[in-house]
């Protein structure tokens, strides 16, 4: 059996100044990686989904094609 995935986010904190409470704090996410339509795919395989990669990628095609035509007719 293959080592499962971690998913990671890493999150900057900043104190919140505007408030009460010294340690009330917001956060910005930090995103280190960006995902491709075939990591997308590879992704949902390995969650062990009934879909084929396949059909993942006939669906991403098909909203593409839908979202290039509807900016066409505005």
């Amino acid at each position: 059996m293959a080592a499962a995935d971690k998913n990671l986010v890493a999150v900057e904190l900043y104190d919140l100044s505007i408030s009460a409470h010294k340690e009330d704090r917001f956060g910005r996410v930090v995103t280190g990686k960006s995902l491709n339509e075939d990591d997308l795919i590879k992704i949902a395989v390995r969650r062990r989904t009934d879909i084929s990669p396949a059909v993942f990628r006939a669906v991403l095609d098909i909203l593409f094609i839908l979202s290039s035509n509807s900016f066409k007719c505005r």
